[in-house]
């Protein structure tokens, strides 16, 4: 929802295309990414970049970071419900790591969207409303977001 307030031209293309909601779960996982990182312990010796990892190195694996990598990702800090590609994400993870929860999240997520959508107009933050985060590398999580809205 923060993101759809900071970014109201995206809000504005959603609400002409609800069908787009889909698209924006995955947009917003990919842009919000609430699984920041997580931790991995190297399998074998090998080499990132200049970095050498032995094995048996713990390893913090910056899925955020992944998810906005401008190798796979136009222009990849603005938010874009329409993004093509916004699927390609690292939210739950990947292969046999990824999240065993992921298809429920996403059917919750999308159901909240669309509800929310059909229920409320000119959502906006509460005048002099911070929105602030908790502080974790591991996960992303808002501590409040105070919104205004009319009801449809």
């Amino acid at each position: 929802m923060l993101a759809l307030i900071e970014n109201p031209d995206q809000m504005s293309k959603l609400r002409a295309n609800p069908e787009l909601v889909p698209a924006l779960v995955e947009e917003t996982l990919r842009y919000v990414n609430p699984s920041q990182g997580t931790w991995r312990i190297a399998t074998r010796d090998t080499k990132l970049g200049d970095a050498e990892i032995p094995r048996g190195a713990n390893v913090m694996v910056r899925l955020a970071s992944a998810s906005r990598d401008p190798q796979v990702f136009d222009d990849p800090d603005s938010f874009d419900i329409t993004r093509r590609n916004a699927h390609a994400h690292f939210a739950f993870g990947r292969g046999i790591h990824v999240c065993v929860g992921s298809t429920l999240a996403r059917r919750e997520i999308k159901v909240c969207f669309e509800e929310m959508l059909r229920r409320m107009d000119d959502v906006r933050i509460v005048r002099d409303a911070n929105p602030s985060y908790e502080p974790n590398m591991i996960t992303r999580k808002l501590l409040s977001l105070e919104i205004e809205f009319k009801r449809r």
